[in-house]
């Protein structure tokens, strides 16, 4: 699981929460996983910023606009 600060395994039996609105990127490991989502909070859009490995992929506008109005917006990579 990748944040923009850190990067944590994801290991059978684990869990990681974040908070909303918290930038994130969750990547399968060598063995199968699941992956079970639950939103919360009042915002249950997603909003993107890029997509590794989707040669040609462009952020949508929408999510452009969205990153613009943030501090702290990320750069699209």
């Amino acid at each position: 699981m990748r944040t923009p600060d850190s990067v944590t395994e994801v290991v059978p039996g684990s869990f990681v929460v974040h908070p909303p609105g918290e930038l994130h990127e969750y990547e399968n490991g060598p063995a199968r996983s699941l992956l079970f989502r639950v939103r919360y909070g009042d915002d249950m859009r997603y909003h993107s910023v890029a997509w590794r490995g989707r040669p040609g992929w462009k952020q949508p506008p929408e999510d452009a606009a969205h990153f613009a109005t943030l501090s702290s917006a990320p750069a699209q990579r």
